[in-house]
């Protein structure tokens, strides 16, 4: 039987993803992780660029037993080669590797993107996908954390999506010590 839907759940079990551990699942389309660690890598890389049918992709919650900063991070390339993923959820505490880049590098189709309230990541980069509302882009920056005082956060939208939000929806992230690109 195809498997079309994946949801792994285990809240003893933190979970390490490593490179390519969902590169070669060619009829999964939704996924649904809990008590993610780590990713590491390429999650989604398989041998033949683009061709990972995943559509939906949630990460509900981080490890929060581990001792260290209950936070995950992705490194460069996290989520790249996916090129059919339409809908993403990420918890606030999934961090991207702040030295990374492209973690959604053939990612255009993308049209709903959510974080939890209090999403605190450094960096986020969803500029491959033009397709996005203005709505869903100011979801994301009223659920930012406020990061006054910590290091300046780098959202980058691309030209296309930054010319969706208004001054006004700017303003938010500016008020968030947010630098919007």
């Amino acid at each position: 039987r195809r498997q079309r839907q994946m949801c792994i759940r285990d809240s003893n079990i933190p979970l390490v993803i490593r490179q390519t551990a969902f590169g070669y699942m060619l009829n999964l389309k939704k996924l649904i992780l809990s008590n993610v660690k780590k990713c590491k890598g390429q999650v989604f890389n398989i041998s033949w660029a683009g061709a990972n049918p995943i559509e939906e992709l949630y990460i509900l919650s981080a490890d929060t037993t581990s001792g260290e900063p209950h936070t995950i991070s992705g490194n460069a390339r996290t989520f790249a080669e996916c090129p059919k993923l339409k809908k993403i959820y990420l918890c606030k505490d999934f961090m991207f590797n702040q030295y990374g880049k492209n973690d959604f590098y053939n990612t255009a189709n993308m049209v709903d993107f959510q974080v939890e309230e209090g999403f605190h990541s450094l960096r986020l980069d969803i500029s491959p996908s033009t397709l996005f509302s203005r709505e869903t882009l100011v979801n994301i920056l009223n659920n930012y954390a406020d990061m006054t005082g910590k290091p300046t956060v780098k959202l980058t939208l691309g030209s296309e999506n930054l010319e969706k939000l208004t001054d006004e929806d700017k303003l938010i992230a500016t008020n968030k010590n947010i630098t919007l690109a």
